[in-house]
């Protein structure tokens, strides 16, 4: 291939995937963002891809790596982490080289983005997120049917489990000081072998999260499949899996905005593996 044509090459597929996440960021339906590791239960030495995405139930747009968006991107076995960067403007974001036996955490912080929705597809997206509070308020101020101006943070991980891994809840349940984290508070290598009952920890700027709506659901049939649950006052939320294949925890959590945004949400998300 001559310079010119792979220099065309190369210009293209950059200016495809910047309009791809402009398309992620635009859509107010796209408040889902997870870590899509390919493969998520790998062979000891494989390398695994680590895809992000954004959309909703399981299906979306493919996020290239950005390094101004992205502010934290880690792969955490054991007691070490390993800072994750990608080729700009590329997918996959990042990848695992040869990974090592066991159980791994990739974790996803991102910088703030502003958008303006518009009113209907606001009102629907605090509706199917569980933000009743805030529709609440909104009706009550009379905003329902003025577009909002939000700010949204993406906090995500994702468990990656060999084959035969041993237990290793320090990785799995490892507390990153994420504003918004999910906090896995089962073993994902019994998960991994034998899907049913998962309790999860919701924090908040590192407190307990109460009485937020988390939901989970499974990537084979996200929307027949979706179970959803209130947390408790120490943040947590069990879940009885009941099918096998790769699952999600999200929940999305908004409080009033600052510097020119009426509302700031952050959106979180847990990708594992179920027998």
């Amino acid at each position: 291939m001559s310079i010119r044509r792979t220099f065309r090459f190369q210009w293209t597929r950059r200016v495809l995937c910047l309009l791809v996440v402009g398309l992620s960021v635009g859509r107010a339906e796209a408040h889902d963002f997870w870590i899509s590791p390919d493969p998520i239960a790998p062979q000891a030495g494989q390398a695994v891809l680590l895809r992000l995405f954004a959309g909703e139930w399981f299906e979306g747009d493919e996020v290239p790596y950005d390094s101004a968006h992205a502010l934290r991107f880690q792969h955490w076995v054991g007691d070490k982490v390993e800072t994750l960067t990608g080729r700009e403007g590329y997918s996959p974001a990042a990848f695992l080289r040869g990974v090592a036996p066991g159980v791994h955490l990739v974790s996803y912080t991102s910088a703030g983005t502003d958008i303006q929705v518009e009113p209907e597809k606001f009102n629907r997206y605090l509706e199917d997120s569980g933000l009743s509070a805030v529709l609440a308020y909104r009706r009550q101020q009379g905003q329902s049917h003025s577009p909002a101006r939000e700010r949204f943070f993406r906090y995500a991980k994702a468990l990656i489990v060999t084959p035969g891994a041993k237990p290793d809840l320090g990785t799995s349940g490892r507390v990153l000081g994420q504003r918004l984290e999910i906090v896995p508070e089962f073993d994902p290598v019994a998960v991994a072998g034998k899907r049913g009952a998962i309790r999860v920890r919701v924090l908040y700027e590192g407190k307990p999260l109460a009485g937020a709506t988390v939901f989970a659901m499974p990537r084979s049939d996200p929307q027949a499949g979706r179970l959803e649950e209130i947390t408790d006052a120490s943040g947590k939320a069990a879940f009885a899996l009941d099918q096998p294949g790769v699952w999600m925890v999200k929940l999305i959590w908004m409080v009033p905005g600052t510097q020119g945004a009426e509302w700031e949400s952050s959106w979180g998300s847990l990708v594992f593996l179920a027998g």
